[in-house]
């Protein structure tokens, strides 16, 4: 089957601040955040696993982890087009981040 990939990056609504308070999680994964086996996130350490939020838990380790918008937008896609393939979530946003942070710089190390 062929895997769709996508980059979740940005910054903190992206790493998932959802659930979170007092920086605790509070552990509740909404019905359209759920696992799917055919919803993967590429790990800090580069191998393909079964995603399930918090999504950049080993990504944005500074900070405490939520819900982020990665699973419902890769849960959508699949209700969209069944069984056409997987999706690939490689989650890479931290929170906290300046916006230049990102731009082309020969200096610049990128957190993924």
């Amino acid at each position: 089957m062929k895997r769709s990939v996508f980059i979740l990056s940005g910054q903190s609504n992206m790493s998932g601040r959802g659930g979170v308070k007092a920086r605790r999680w509070d552990g509740i994964i909404p019905s359209a955040c759920q696992p799917h086996p055919a919803i993967l996130r590429l790990s800090a350490a580069g191998a393909w696993e079964p995603a399930i939020d918090p999504l950049h838990c080993d990504i944005d380790v500074s900070k405490t982890c939520g819900i982020g918008p990665g699973m419902s937008f890769a849960n959508y896609l699949l209700s969209k087009f069944p069984g056409s393939f997987e999706i690939g979530l490689v989650p890479c946003a931290e929170g906290g981040t300046a916006i230049v942070s990102g731009r082309v710089d020969p200096g610049f190390t990128p957190g993924c």
